[in-house]
């Protein structure tokens, strides 16, 4: 009986300092090595990209005047910059729908429609110049020999449209032609 006794003491003991030991390896695992620890992040900064919520990159345009304009300077208002080019069939379909949606909402909004035409890409200047006329187009007009802009945002398939905020800020991308009843979408939902 006294072995019995002894026999169970010490398989309690051993059960204890085994599970203690096994606490003190789950409290080690739970431990943050200092050198771990997060930190914190600066979010101050403006990440200048081509997503939802980036600063929208600089780029230089060139009016049909051969004035130069940076995008920046539209600051302050919502801008639609779409990318095109005369040679593009659906870009020539949207464009009337352009030129409506710009005529009867550009006060009311604050709304700026830029349409950036991919010079380099087989356009001229004269053909860009006998476009606008020909859809009599009013709101502003750029061009680039520049193809770097294509990278910069993105563009893969013309036309493509960014919309962009009074702060600069990207709200959404659309590939592919657009209408008035897009237009308005949009441009709502990037003033919510």
């Amino acid at each position: 009986m006294k072995q019995k006794i002894g026999l169970i003491i010490v398989i309690g003991l051993v059960v204890l300092l085994i599970t203690n030991i096994v606490i003190e390896k789950i409290e080690e695992n739970k431990a943050i090595n200092s050198n771990l620890i997060g930190y914190e992040v600066d979010l101050s900064k403006e990440q200048i990209g081509i997503n939802e919520g980036d600063i929208a990159p600089d780029i230089t345009m060139t009016n049909l005047a051969g004035e130069e304009v940076k995008l920046s300077d539209y600051r302050g208002k919502n801008v639609v910059l779409n990318f095109w080019a005369t040679w593009c069939p659906p870009c020539r379909a949207e464009m009337p729908h352009m030129q409506t949606y710009y005529d009867e909402n550009k006060e009311k909004q604050n709304v700026e429609i830029i349409g950036f035409n991919m010079t380099f890409s087989g356009d001229s200047i004269e053909k860009v110049e006998q476009f606008v006329s020909s859809y009599k187009l009013s709101f502003p007009i750029y061009t680039t020999f520049d193809d770097n802009i294509i990278d910069q945002y993105g563009v893969l398939t013309m036309p493509s449209t960014y919309f962009i905020d009074e702060e600069g800020r990207i709200h959404s991308k659309v590939i592919g032609p657009i209408n008035e009843d897009s237009l308005a979408f949009y441009i709502e939902y990037m003033m919510k």
